[in-house]
């Protein structure tokens, strides 16, 4: 029988030294409680969780964590990661990559900078095959922070991977809940 893990980030305020003097705390006061309440629903299933807030929430922590997962676990085990914060959205550097049909990409905000969904998606794509995943971001902008989900202006409870190329690539199985359609705030 597979194991459960979780990655939980909750992130209540930002380094405003690193954003442009933005603190990020209007609308994320209860981001590090929701983590806490995911953390011991999670824990009382027998999840092993590891807890990132604020100041730990950092690009390079959430990515090695991640990783970590990624490498770790192994067909039957279940990974949870929850987000908490804000998101947001960058022009699509890639001129080569027509994955965005806004040419926006998708970010969550880490307290030193934000993570695209470009680097997720290389992340989501090293798992292996059997591990289940659920990824929830309680954030703007999150309708598409997964890649290659699709863009629909209808609400619809199961969102297909449409890239037949990433369907190819994707050995684990992910399920993806965003709290918000990218674009809005």
């Amino acid at each position: 029988m597979g194991k459960g893990f979780a990655l939980l980030v909750g992130l209540k305020k930002i380094n405003p030294n690193l954003h442009n003097g933005w603190t990020g705390e209007n609308g994320c006061w209860g981001c590090e409680l929701d983590v806490d309440n995911i953390e011991r629903i999670l824990v009382n299933q027998g999840f092993q969780a590891t807890v990132l807030k604020t100041a730990e929430a950092t690009h390079s922590n959430i990515l090695n964590a991640l990783r970590y997962a990624a490498s770790s676990l192994k067909a039957g085990d279940i990974f949870a990661f929850y987000y908490s914060g804000h998101g947001g959205q960058q022009p699509d550097f890639m001129s080569s990559d027509t994955d965005e049909l806004d040419g926006m990409d998708e970010t969550l905000v880490a307290f030193d900078r934000d993570i695209i969904d470009d680097d997720l998606n290389e992340i989501w794509l090293s798992f292996r095959e059997g591990v289940r995943i659920v990824m929830l971001s309680d954030s703007c902008n999150s309708g598409t922070n997964y890649k290659f989900a699709g863009n629909f202006d209808a609400p619809s409870p199961v969102v297909p991977i449409l890239d037949k190329g990433i369907q190819e690539q994707m050995k684990a199985q992910l399920i993806h809940y965003g709290g918000c359609r990218d674009g809005f705030e």
